[in-house]
């Protein structure tokens, strides 16, 4: 079951709506941005954050696979360009993404993904 509902966040356009000549990072145009992959920069952790509260992005989830963690991030504040909220979350623990995304991930299926 977690492998299935994790693997539900990658399939477009259920987890980000598009429509014609639309950039799937607009705000207004998608649910979440989650992102998975090593090694992380900090483009990853801070840039692309930034740029994805900057238009309004509700929810962004970064798989920290370098040390083994999910963090969340949540209300958007497209003024200042940050997320007000984050959860950090160890692989193994239940995270659940908020509205507009609304599910809950098993992540101990992470824990076979990491050097």
């Amino acid at each position: 079951m977690a492998a299935r509902v994790f693997n539900s966040l990658w399939k477009p356009p259920a987890a980000v709506p598009r429509r014609a000549g639309r950039s799937p990072h607009s705000g207004s145009h998608s649910l979440g941005c989650p992102e998975a992959g090593t090694p992380f920069g900090p483009g990853d952790r801070q840039e692309k954050p930034a740029a994805y509260a900057a238009v309004g992005i509700p929810v962004h989830l970064l798989i920290d696979r370098d040390v083994c963690e999910l963090v969340v991030h949540t209300n958007p504040d497209p003024n200042t360009g940050r997320y007000r909220d984050l959860h950090t979350a160890p692989f193994g623990e239940q995270v659940t993404l908020p509205d507009p995304v609304g599910i809950t991930l098993e992540t101990e299926i992470l824990k076979n993904y990491v050097r």
